[in-house]
């Protein structure tokens, strides 16, 4: 295989990252918002982070 066939391998693989990533981030920022609205320090320990 020489790089022109793999290119497309390489942007599929990029993109998969890139939308891992993604799904990362909106993940944190939904956990964090749910933080946000804890009371206190038993509401915290008892979050439940899947």
């Amino acid at each position: 295989m020489n790089d022109a066939s793999n290119e497309p391998v390489s942007m599929t693989m990029a993109q998969a990252q890139l939308d891992r990533n993604d799904e990362i981030y909106r993940r944190q920022r939904e956990m964090k918002n749910e933080l946000d609205k804890l009371e206190d320090l038993e509401e915290v320990r008892e979050f439940d982070i899947e």
